[in-house]
């Protein structure tokens, strides 16, 4: 595990972890067929070559340890192998993650841990304006926009 002096491992006391998934080829043994299947290849019933792995991971972002790991095979999703994670957070951390991963049931999963969250939302998908005071006119800091009164 990272010290506050290992470069990249925290940010103004937090120390910096990261959630993703990968998948990877494993061998076609008779095991890893019954453990994890062969996904789809796109071409009506036939699957592909290889017997695939879904990995999902808390990484420490200064050291690139695995802190936890979820193992599923392809027809596992990477929101439901991530949404596993949260047993391994806690508080001091800030905890990064792609746009893949919002959602509410996960967002609320992380910060029961109390972690502190740095996900973003695509363009598309904005939270409702909260309720402003009569007369308020300010700055939403969650979106880096002025906004008019409501």
């Amino acid at each position: 595990m990272a010290d506050e002096s290992t470069p990249g491992a925290f940010w103004r006391g937090l120390r910096l972890l990261a959630v993703d998934g990968t998948c990877w080829d494993v061998a076609d043994t008779e095991a890893n067929r019954a453990a994890f299947g062969r996904p789809g290849n796109g071409r009506g019933t036939r699957r592909s070559a290889f017997v695939q792995v879904r990995m999902a991971a808390l990484v420490e972002i200064g050291s690139h340890a695995v802190l936890d790991a979820e193992l599923a095979g392809r027809r596992t999703g990477e929101v439901t192998l991530v949404g596993r994670l949260p047993r391994s957070c806690g508080p001091g951390q800030l905890v990064l993650a792609d746009r893949e991963f919002l959602g509410v049931p996960l967002w609320r999963a992380f910060t029961a841990t109390g972690a502190d969250l740095l996900w973003p939302a695509p363009d598309t998908r904005r939270p409702p304006s909260p309720r402003r005071a009569p007369g308020h006119h300010g700055f939403h800091p969650g979106f880096g926009r002025r906004t008019s009164p409501t």
